[in-house]
């Protein structure tokens, strides 16, 4: 079942508190889908999310997985994965990349995810953030 939030926050920091309270709530096999224009706040979104399964640990890193598609983050709370697939151009890219090992395991925050919104996902929530 999929849920949809439309977002929009007066500032970076109304998004990522936002960001950090969700991830309370979050346990593996959860998908969140980040939707938005360049710019609308994805990685931001991401980045305060992972940090707060990192206990919200300032110094804790948070690569962006731009050009390695995925980063996964195995010292938080929870087992998290981050992916980006704005580069990918079909699904078996996707599989490629071992996609539905990280849905039976981690927390998996998805920016892009225009290619996957077909596949069976159990536990996830459209994030549809506007600018």
């Amino acid at each position: 079942m999929t849920e949809e939030l439309r977002l929009k926050f007066d500032s970076p920091q109304a998004l990522e508190d936002f960001a950090a309270d969700l991830a309370l709530f979050a346990r593996p096999g959860m998908v969140l889908l980040l939707q938005g224009d360049l710019g609308a706040g994805k990685s931001t979104f991401a980045r305060a999310f992972i940090r707060s399964l990192a206990d919200g640990d300032t110094s804790f890193e948070i690569p962006s997985p731009t050009f390695t598609f995925v980063q996964t983050y195995d010292e938080t709370r929870i087992p998290a994965a981050h992916a980006d697939l704005y580069r990918l151009r079909s699904e078996q890219e996707v599989d490629e990349l071992g996609f539905d090992d990280l849905l039976n395991t981690s927390v998996l925050l998805v920016e892009w995810p225009e290619l996957i919104m077909e596949r069976t996902c159990t536990d996830r929530l459209l994030v549809q953030l506007e600018g």
